[in-house]
Order: structure tokens, then C-alpha cells, then sequence
């Protein structure tokens, strides 16, 4: 959208030299119109020349109406970008204070994350230490059973 923002806009100034080229050309053929008019008395040769020279710039005029048609045109086209441009400019600050809250959530969650990481590791290794002991009292209670086992075979 920014693109073809600055495109309508390249288009604009370029649309704008262009006027300012006719504008020019359209001052520059006004000067020889009126040297023309000043002229007319000594030479019908010169009233020819004025008659062409009218004709450009009624040729002229004509182009300058179309461009300033087509200036209105991009103008009302740039106004409608524009305001599209400053509504995705809030739709895009919004989505960026959206995306900030989402990575401080992240953020959380990543440390809420590395916690259970952290206690599940801590469990871990309970449970490792409690089922060694498990293995451990299980030894000694197969050691007992044996030995209350022998301590009954004796006495019968």
C-alpha cells in the first residue's frame, strides 16, 4: 500500500511537471501572442503566424484542461489513499500494541515455562532418589522376609 502510495505520488509530481511545463509553455506562447497582436499592423504575413500560434495554444489550453481533469482525478485518488493510508496506520498500531501485550505474555509463559521446567527437573530427581530408596527398602524387606522366613523354619 506504501508503495503504491509513493507511486501516486510520482505520478502526481510528475503529472504536476507536467503542468508546470504547459503552464510555462503556456506563458511563453501568451508573450508571443501578444508580440503577435503588435506586430499584426505592419503584416498579414504575421497574422498567419498569430492565427498558429493561437491554434497552439488552444492546443495548449485543451492539454491543460485535460491534465488538471486528470491532476483532480489523482488528487481525489491520493485523498482516498491517503485516508486508507492513516486507517491502515492505526490498523498497524494497533497490531503493534497487540503484538507488545503478545510478547509480554510470551515472556510470562517462558518464565512460567522455565519454572515448571526448573520444579519438573527438581521432581525428577525426587523421584529418582525416592525409587532408589524404594529399591533400597524393598532390599531390606526381602532381607527381613528372608530372614523371619529362616527364624520360622528354626522354631517349628
Amino acid at each position: 500500500m506504501i508503495d503504491q502510495l509513493l507511486n501516486l505520488e510520482k505520478v502526481v509530481l510528475d503529472m504536476r511537471k507536467q503542468y508546470h511545463i504547459t503552464a510555462t509553455e503556456l506563458v511563453n506562447l501568451k508573450a508571443k501572442y501578444e508580440t503577435l497582436k503588435q506586430q499584426q499592423k505592419s503584416s498579414e504575413h504575421l497574422n498567419q503566424q498569430l492565427a498558429s500560434v493561437q491554434s497552439q495554444l488552444n492546443s495548449v489550453q485543451a492539454q491543460r484542461d485535460e491534465l488538471e481533469n486528470q491532476l483532480q482525478t489523482i488528487n481525489e485518488r491520493n485523498q482516498n489513499m491517503r485516508h486508507e493510508h492513516q486507517q491502515m496506520s492505526e490498523q498497524f498500531n494497533g497490531l503493534q500494541d497487540r503484538i507488545k501485550e503478545l510478547t509480554l505474555a510470551n515472556e510470562r509463559v517462558q518464565q512460567q515455562q522455565a519454572q515448571v521446567v526448573d520444579e519438573n527437573s527438581k521432581l525428577k530427581q525426587d523421584n529418582r532418589t525416592l525409587l532408589e530408596k524404594n529399591r533400597i527398602a524393598a532390599e531390606h524387606t526381602k532381607i527381613a522376609l528372608e530372614k523371619l522366613t529362616f527364624i520360622d523354619k528354626v522354631h517349628r
